[in-house]
């Protein structure tokens, strides 16, 4: 829990350029996406069941999701936010089939 703090309290007093004209808040925020949609890659390689790998893969559309709306934020671009509205609603679709796949809906 303290590895999601330490961002938070240091974008408070650390909001300069820091890597390609990002700020250092954006930059965090950035690599924590990106790490849990890592996560989110191992456990669906390494789930040793169905359902844990669904979990993952809708954990990852959702990280993902937030990370689209993150980059619409910091480029300033509206289509960003379109996209990442369409993504989710499809994960969202996506994830129902899923679901009723592994119970024998279908």
């Amino acid at each position: 829990m303290i590895f999601l703090a330490i961002p938070i309290v240091l974008s408070l007093y650390m909001d300069k350029t820091v890597f390609g004209g990002f700020s250092f808040t954006e930059m965090s925020w950035m690599t924590l996406a990106v790490a849990g949609i890592v996560l989110c890659t191992l456990r669906l390689l390494k789930g040793p069941t169905s359902p844990d790998r669904a979990v993952a893969v809708d954990t990852a559309a959702t990280v993902t999701t937030a990370f689209l709306v993150l980059l619409g934020s910091v480029f300033g671009r509206q289509f960003y936010l379109d996209v990442a509205l369409v993504y989710a609603v499809l994960t969202f679709i996506g994830s129902v089939a899923i679901a009723r796949f592994l119970e024998g809906g279908f």
